[in-house]
């Protein structure tokens, strides 16, 4: 928790931490915490204006710091008022309004400088933006978060939870976030409880830190050496070249490797030596295992205590198991509908996947393969077999995908399904990092802008080589602000000739889809603006709406060209499409293994290693490689707070399957049709951000609860 200003009589315990520099007094044996409190204003401090775009050039790295430094003890002051108010002014109503809008008015403009902070830490890494920005995050967490602490607030929103009824759904949405907040903090328990929960928080924390700790440990106890001798021209030279000794000549041994997800999966799919893949495969997973007898480094017993004090955590507030506490506020809403979804993906998935592995060892035959596959063999084969059947050269490809088509053609395609239009505006090109930088409003029908989208394109030095895009600025209707969205790219700067290859692209349409999600948002508040707040198994909807536009014809017109004016040819689009769908069962299968995994974890109270064992033949179609202990790398799961939650992953491509299809159903043709669909989207999901629970927004946009039908059905066609 975090307090500027607080007194400590002698007979109580510090409890709280300051989250600023403080000067230290006392009177009359009490003792007074009195923060040396920046001076900045907006009128001296650029951070802390409220401009539709910020001032970059103007913003030092030392106005970040007291910039947002200033705004918590802005946020804290005007919170401690508000519960002063609240408690002491008889007068003062404790209506939502009351209550919510007076920190809505405060908490914008802390969230808004922070996020200008957060940019300006990736636009300069290795600098005091991005230094200062790392202490100023936990600071600005703790200030935030100490509403969910606070018993007398806790009291007030009780208090307006029981007049439901004179509030609307978005305000109801907000009062129960709130509250479930506080109850995840130990309010509702009472004093002996609050002290175990405590205890059990510590111990929860203490262990996820732990299995990251050693698995850090066997990551940096792992190491495998390649001679020269042995040859790797199937590997990729962008993966050479991290793992080669003499990363000059990536090509001559020997070389290293380390772990590294994307080395692994290359290796996997790449090296043509079997002798190879399976060692690395078994050593891969092996880490933090118990195989390799190392106290250190191994997390079998961490994975197990953890699980117990989850147990008892949920127990605590009154739940059976912990997955039930997780289960209860998400889209899926409980175990049942969960385990339904897994037993429906095996029952209609799991024999295509024993078709397409029949399909495998064919083709592997063909090839000379006559040894029966093992667990590390499957992602090799199948990257072989679409090769030889739909691999297109990617230099080809990539004349297809000049940089400002693709872009216009996501500008197009937004138009016509949403009826919003990007106009580029260059007022603004002095406040940016970069002279390339590119600045748009979003506007609507009616030429009102709606947003700020800025486009950081090219590649240049020190800049992170990846399509990735984050907000700038929730929509706060109540304190005016409209959303800001940032969008990086690592596009190479060839002027008209710059192009993108169909991984790119692919990235860039899965960005975009999270882009327009928050850049369309209209709530009056900024936390039921942000993403992160919708349900985790509903998380990214419209990115993945957008992941499956990308193949279709219509949409692939819009965004590809040649140097004679010509779009993709169809049968590339039909390879790629098929590229794209082949195997991808295998791909759903292990997802539900590992989702099916962690749940029952958290119900089970069987050793994790038992379970794996008996749930891996009910959806893998290899046996289970005996130096197989994955879940001792599960970092997601046993490491931070993801427990119970992989098979958000499904869930979501469910929801998402179930959208595309109300699109799909136009057949992309009549475009009055497609707008229609276009503006209901708009109007539900994208509007609405958080503001109410996922499952009524999806009932209002499609009439009906989601099906799994159109999910399985993409599988089968």
């Amino acid at each position: 928790m975090s307090r500027m200003i607080g007194k400590i009589a002698k007979s109580q315990h510090l409890l709280k931490k300051c989250s600023i520099p403080l000067k230290i007094t006392s009177r009359n044996n009490y003792y007074f915490l009195l923060p040396e409190i920046p001076s900045d204003t907006a009128e001296t401090n650029e951070l802390m204006r409220n401009d539709d775009i910020p001032s970059f050039n103007e913003i030092t790295a030392n106005k970040v710091q007291t910039g947002v430094q200033k705004l918590v003890v802005n946020f804290d002051t005007d919170f401690n008022e508000l519960l002063g108010k609240l408690d002491k002014d008889k007068s003062y109503d404790k209506t939502f309004e009351n209550v919510f809008n007076p920190i809505e008015k405060s908490i914008a403009p802390l969230d808004y400088a922070f996020k200008t902070a957060r940019h300006l830490s990736f636009v300069y890494p290795y600098s005091k933006y991005h230094t200062g920005y790392l202490k100023l995050d936990h600071k600005v967490n703790l200030a935030k978060n100490e509403r969910w602490t606070n018993r007398s607030f806790f009291k007030i929103l009780k208090e307006l939870n029981s007049n439901k009824h004179l509030m609307n759904d978005v305000q109801n949405r907000l009062v129960d976030r709130s509250i479930r907040n506080c109850v995840l903090n130990g309010l509702n328990l009472n004093d002996a409880e609050f002290q175990i929960f405590q205890e059990l928080n510590n111990k929860i924390q203490e262990k996820q830190s732990l299995f990251k700790h050693r698995l850090n440990h066997a990551n940096r106890k792992f190491e495998l050496r390649i001679s020269s001798q042995m040859s790797l021209n199937e590997i990729p030279s962008r993966i050479k070249k991290k793992i080669a000794n003499d990363r000059q000549n990536p090509d001559n041994g020997p070389w290293t490797i380390i772990p590294n997800e994307e080395v692994f999966e290359s290796f996997m799919k790449n090296c043509g030596n079997r002798s190879l893949r399976k060692t690395l495969f078994e050593a891969y997973y092996s880490r933090a295992s118990y195989v390799q007898e190392q106290f250190q480094t191994n997390n079998s017993e961490v994975i197990k205590s953890l699980l117990e004090y989850r147990r008892k955590q949920a127990n605590l507030y009154g739940y059976r198991n912990f997955a039930e506490l997780v289960l209860e506020n998400k889209a899926a809403v409980k175990i049942e509908n969960v385990i339904d979804l897994f037993e429906k993906i095996k029952a209609n998935i799991k024999p295509l996947v024993d078709e397409d592995l029949g399909k495998l060892l064919k083709f592997s035959a063909h090839h000379g393969n006559l040894i029966p596959f093992e667990t590390y063999d499957i992602e090799y084969w199948k990257n072989k077999y679409v090769s030889h059947h739909f691999g297109i050269d990617e230099g080809k490809l990539s004349e297809y995908f000049p940089f400002r088509k693709v872009l216009n053609g996501l500008f197009e395609i937004s138009k016509q399904l949403f009826n919003v239009e990007f106009k580029k505006d260059d007022s603004n090109r002095e406040r940016f990092w970069d002279p390339k930088v590119e600045s748009y409003k979003v506007m609507d029908d009616n030429g009102q802008t709606l947003s700020y989208l800025i486009i950081d394109p090219f590649i240049r030095n020190l800049k992170i080589d990846n399509i990735w895009s984050y907000t700038g600025r929730n929509s706060s209707e109540l304190v005016g602000f409209k959303p800001l969205v940032y969008l990086n790219m690592n596009v190479r700067d060839r002027g008209e000739f710059s192009a993108m290859n169909f991984a790119q692209v692919k990235q860039l349409f899965d960005e975009f889809g999270g882009v327009i999600q928050t850049l369309l948002t209209k709530t009056s508040f900024t936390e039921l603006s942000d993403k992160s707040l919708i349900e985790t198994d509903a998380l990214n909807l419209t990115n993945k709406l957008f992941n499956r536009l990308i193949y279709v014809p219509q949409i692939m017109k819009l965004i590809s060209t040649n140097k004679n004016g010509d779009s993709l040819p169809n049968e590339f689009l039909e390879r790629i499409t098929k590229a794209n769908e082949s195997f991808k069962s295998f791909d759903l299968m292990k997802q539900t293994f590992l989702s099916a995994f962690d749940l029952e974890c958290h119900i089970s109270e069987k050793f994790w290693y038992e379970i794996m064992e008996d749930l891996w033949p009910k959806y893998m179609p290899i046996k289970l490689n005996k130096n197989d202990y994955r879940p001792c790398q599960f970092t997601s799961i046993f490491g931070e707070n993801f427990g119970c939650n992989y098979y958000s992953l499904i869930w979501s491509e469910m929801l998402a399957s179930d959208l595309f299809d109300a699109f799909n159903d136009t057949d992309f043709e009549n475009s009055n049709k497609l707008l229609d669909v276009g503006l209901k989207y708009k109007k539900t999901f994208l509007e609405s951000g958080s503001s109410l629970h996922v499952n009524e927004i999806f009932r209002r946009f499609r009439g009906r609860n989601p099906s799994i039908d159109p999910f399985i059905k993409s599988f089968q066609d």
